[in-house]
């Protein structure tokens, strides 16, 4: 088990990798680290990067931030001894070094437009930029991948116009083709059938069947390769970039010939590098930022990078629709070492739902023995439901029965059970803290209650 995280406590120096379920306040603490580096260590706004994954989370990391730097400011600049953020207040609790923060603080925030504060891609795109790669304007950025249909038809047309015997079906050659292109450091490797070259006549034909099948697999191997590199020849010259694209250029960059001078300039403007959401990191991105910030064989100059900090939930990493990698994460955790630390304090939910879910899911592991089920907590003195008369725990698991197993069937039947309970809960008389009127209730309402599915 990592030891918590303390926001306080001495700045990381060097990787550290901080492993957060949802609402224990990853984005607090990254702004937190920020302001503390500028205050403390008189890290300049240009020499910040944090990045992100999503526009709209690089859009409330540079608010938070931003107003993390106000509120830091207005209370090292005034008479109030005591801040209720505790980051704040630590800042403020040396008088002789209050107007020397506050100075270093004002400086940042005025000038914070020049920090990096930007998704991956983005990063990608200035690193690129800078080193004379790719220009805006010199291509189209573009989402849609509308160019591989038109090269996969392209290819099989011209080998497969005359006798059409495909490898596989066309839809599954397409997705194998997307796969390689969002995940180009995939390894493919063949399956080796048995020895069996004693076996009875029925078992050999049923290996020659196999080896059959292997080759088609090896010829399906070559024509997705195939089709992948024409994509990339065909957008090199089109001057179209597309974001896996981006990242495939910068990590190129990276390792090519020009790598020496591009890292060592990134480690001489950056001393602090704050990544958000590495969950979703898969081995490309992973290869990105080690490369840059944390590999020590690749730089010739020392740099000014302090720390080089990773946010996360690691148990988002199994989640295939995110594109992540649990084997990507498990290798920047296993290079951030003894500096491997969690957070603890959920400030979103209620304190009888954090203690259905640790006794529903103590001891479970995900994809891997070190992503493990790790319980957090309610702050101090949080009343222990915001829900007054529920029938029953706070967290309930509903089994029903007697369903026929077709999927029409059972999710007309989820559908009802979730209809009864919504129904039971709202004529419980069931009363919720009402937050317009300090120590008042009110009856619950449709509008508090949220179905996921």
């Amino acid at each position: 088990m990592a030891d918590e995280f303390d926001a306080t406590g001495p700045l990381p120096q060097g990787l550290m990798l901080i492993e957060a379920s949802a609402g224990t306040g990853k984005t607090y603490t990254l702004a937190a680290l920020a302001v503390r580096s500028i205050a403390e260590e008189n890290v300049a706004a240009a020499s910040l990067c944090l990045v992100t994954f999503t526009e709209a989370a690089t859009a409330e990391l540079r608010g938070r931030l931003r107003a993390a730097l106000g509120h830091t400011l207005a209370h090292l600049s005034g008479d109030d001894d005591h801040h209720p953020d505790a980051v704040i207040d630590a800042l403020g609790s040396d008088p002789t070094l209050r107007s020397v923060y506050a100075r270093r603080v004002e400086k940042a925030l005025a000038e914070l437009d020049t920090a990096w504060i930007t998704t991956i891609h983005g990063w990608c795109a200035r690193v690129l930029g800078s080193a004379g790669v790719w220009q805006a304007t010199q291509g189209t950025l573009v989402q849609d991948d509308d160019d591989v249909t038109e090269t996969l038809h392209d290819v099989l047309v011209a080998r497969y116009a005359l006798s059409g015997d495909l490898p596989a079906e066309v839809a599954d050659i397409a997705r194998a083709v997307r796969i390689r292109l969002a995940m180009p450091l995939a390894v493919m490797q063949r399956i080796e059938p048995h020895d069996l070259s004693n076996a009875t006549a029925a078992k050999q034909r049923k290996l020659d069947e196999g080896l059959q099948r292997v080759e088609r697999a090896d010829e399906l191997v070559q024509l997705v390769d195939d089709i992948v590199a024409e994509v990339a020849n065909r957008r090199r010259r089109s001057g179209r970039q597309t974001f896996d694209g981006l990242l495939e250029e910068t990590r190129n960059l990276l390792f090519g010939p020009r790598h020496g001078e591009v890292i060592d300039g990134l480690r001489s403007r950056f001393e602090v590098v704050l990544i958000d959401e590495f969950q979703d990191t898969d081995q490309m991105q992973w290869d990105i930022f080690r490369r840059a910030f944390h590999d020590p064989s690749v730089s010739t100059a020392p740099g000014a990078l302090r720390r080089l900090v990773l946010v996360g939930d690691p148990k988002q990493s199994i989640y295939r629709f995110r594109a992540a990698e649990l084997s990507a994460y498990l290798q920047a955790r296993h290079a951030a070492g003894a500096q491997v630390r969690t957070l603890r304090i959920n400030r979103r939910s209620d304190p009888a739902v954090l203690s259905g879910v640790e006794h529903l899911l103590q001891g479970t592991t995900y994809g891997d023995e070190a992503v493990r089920f790790e319980p957090v907590r309610a702050p101090e003195g949080t009343p222990r439901s915001r829900l007054y008369g529920l029938p029953g725990p706070a967290l309930q698991l509903r089994r029903v029965d007697g369903v026929p197993t077709d999927m029409t069937s059972l999710r007309r039947a989820v559908r009802s059970d979730v209809a009864f309970v919504v129904n039971r809960l709202l004529a419980s008389g069931l009363e919720l803290d009402d937050a317009s009127v300090e120590g008042a209730r009110r009856p619950l309402r449709p509008a508090d209650i949220a179905v996921l599915t």
